[in-house]
């Protein structure tokens, strides 16, 4: 927890300092608020939890964090109004702490990018094949009704309830393909669970995942350094080096932490 938590501070200090204007790539007419629960040791109770926005436009969405976009929007404005740091350090802790990433998705290709210690990576893909088999369960979430559908990415098998009331073949994270929005889709081992929160008509402007400071790199490249990030307190970059201890004082920096990523290489 030690390694997380400076790493996440590292994250913040150095690696998001005035965001850079992105590309603006379409408009989205409807945000979709998801709560997410993951997991990062299997042999403890309880989750971290996040919140998500997908705003959706034509034939096109963005996945993020409205926790990491919050604290990304108070540090920019503190930031150019020229306050210390550590002010803004302590103003950030009251906002929590969200997932990094950010996916742009189409019907044919899947831009994912992500901020790891002083370093910003992001790689393409094409848009999966879920290999979705439909299923005859069904059930009522937020008032929807949703059918159960079942498929596999990322060395994982996943469950996936969807709702053809709302005709948007998308949902959390990369998950697509279906006859309906996916209101609510975990692992079979129930890792990592994405639910419906709400929903809001929008008009707002859908922002390109990375920026120009960010690296293009491979994706299997991108899940080894994020696994050794996380397990490690590794610094792609190499420019940060420090001695971590936890709260008895003892030297843990060499102690490998639990960590279980969302998709397997």
């Amino acid at each position: 927890m030690i390694k997380y938590i400076y790493i996440c501070l590292l994250s913040g200090l150095l690696s998001s300092q005035l965001l850079v204007a992105q590309d603006i790539i379409g408009v989205a007419s409807h945000r979709f608020q998801y709560v997410c629960k993951y997991k990062k040791d299997s042999l403890k109770q309880g989750y971290f939890n996040d919140l998500f926005f997908l705003d959706t436009g034509n034939n096109l969405s963005r996945f993020y964090s409205q926790i990491t976009h919050l604290r990304d929007s108070v540090q920019a404005a503190m930031l150019a109004e020229g306050e210390n740091i550590y002010v803004i350090q302590e103003e950030l802790r009251k906002y929590g702490r969200g997932n990094l990433y950010i996916i742009v998705k189409t019907p044919e290709r899947i831009v994912f990018s992500d901020r790891l210690v002083t370093s910003r990576f992001y790689y393409t893909e094409d848009t999966p094949d879920f290999q979705w088999k439909l299923l005859e369960d069904t059930c009522s979430i937020l008032g929807y009704l949703c059918q159960k559908a079942t498929g596999n990415y990322g060395g994982r098998t996943w469950i996936a309830w969807f709702t053809s009331a709302i005709p948007l073949s998308d949902g959390p994270y990369k998950f697509a393909g279906l006859p309906g929005l996916i209101v609510r889709i975990s692992d079979d081992r129930d890792y990592f669970i994405f639910e419906l929160k709400g929903v809001e008509s929008r008009n707002t402007p859908i922002m390109q995942a990375f920026g120009p400071k960010y690296q293009k790199i491979d994706k299997k490249r991108y899940l080894q350094i994020c696994y050794r990030v996380w397990t490690e307190g590794f610094d792609p970059s190499g420019r940060v080096t420090a001695r971590v201890t936890d709260a008895q004082g003892r030297d843990v920096t060499d102690e490998k932490i639990p960590y279980i990523p969302i998709e397997l290489y």
